[in-house]
């Protein structure tokens, strides 16, 4: 919050950087549940991580471009809001699961 301060005023700024964090809190979690996803050959995770990352914030920047609300708006509609609604959703998710802690179990056996 306080780069999007240092930004500017435009809300844009502030929905782009607190989706920022959720992203950072997701990637976390499922960097630590890695030992849940070794069915996926390593090449091929590492192409999924890099494709939903490019994904992610190439919207985020997309974002922080639009500035009003009336750009942002445009946006988010021609996108059906997608990003908007999958990263909290998918926060619930990996921390409703427990991932982490389920892959710290099997870690440890």
């Amino acid at each position: 919050m306080v780069s999007a301060f240092w930004h500017g005023f435009y809300y844009a700024y502030y929905i782009a950087f607190f989706f920022s964090a959720i992203y950072c809190e997701i990637a976390k979690d499922i960097y630590k549940a890695r030992s849940l996803f070794h069915f996926i050959p390593g090449p091929l995770r590492m192409l999924i991580a890099n494709i939903l990352t490019f994904v992610g914030c190439n919207y985020q920047f997309v974002v922080i471009n639009a500035l009003t609300g009336a750009n942002l708006l445009v946006f988010f509609n021609a996108t059906h809001w997608f990003m908007i609604i999958l990263p909290p959703v998918a926060l619930a998710l990996v921390k409703g699961l427990g991932l982490s802690k389920i892959a710290r179990k099997i870690e440890q056996k």
